[in-house]
């Protein structure tokens, strides 16, 4: 399989790779790959192997969904993926290390993938609730400001009067 480590530099060169790493996976688990091509495991995760990321919806998403998820090490992915926990991370332009990872999700059994389905979803929902805290008290805060930036103002206009009227009484 070292031969599958290596930059793809085209299309026609990833389709390759994925149709080589299916014969690998069809020739050392026929039966893995018989019962996931014919009954698709209803807690099926998603693979996202990506070079680069900024926050991969399509992740945050299949955690909401309590599916687990096999993505590359990069950037953004690993905001969303704890290794081990909601999914497993891969090194970035590793087919073995995909391989690996999805040949080893394939063999776990369902239980271990609704925890880890399960996992994914606490994760995404309790940082959208963080976020969504962190924008309400942002929202107060600018508030806060706006009002004592209007008082500031008016504190200076009084100040301005006053000292004009100061003015014309000497």
């Amino acid at each position: 399989m070292k031969h599958l480590v290596r930059k793809s530099t085209n299309v026609f060169q990833d389709l390759r790779l994925c149709h080589e790493l299916f014969q690998i996976f069809k020739q050392t688990q026929p039966d893995l790959i018989l019962n996931y091509t014919i009954k698709p495991n209803i807690y099926g995760g998603i693979v996202l192997p990506s070079h680069r990321e900024g926050m991969p919806t399509i992740l945050a998403e299949a955690a909401a969904m309590c599916k687990p998820i096999i993505a590359t090490d990069v950037a953004g992915c690993r905001e969303i993926v704890e290794h081990g926990k909601n999914g497993y991370l891969v090194p970035k332009q590793s087919v073995v290390g995909l391989a690996a990872a999805m040949l080893k999700m394939l063999q776990l059994p369902e239980i271990q993938l609704v925890t880890m389905g399960a996992a994914g979803r606490r994760k995404v929902v309790q940082e959208a609730e963080q976020s969504l805290i962190a924008q309400q008290i942002l929202k107060v805060v600018q508030e806060t400001i706006e009002v004592a930036s209007i008082q500031t103002v008016r504190l200076k206009k009084i100040q301005i009067s006053t000292r004009f009227e100061n003015l014309s009484t000497e």
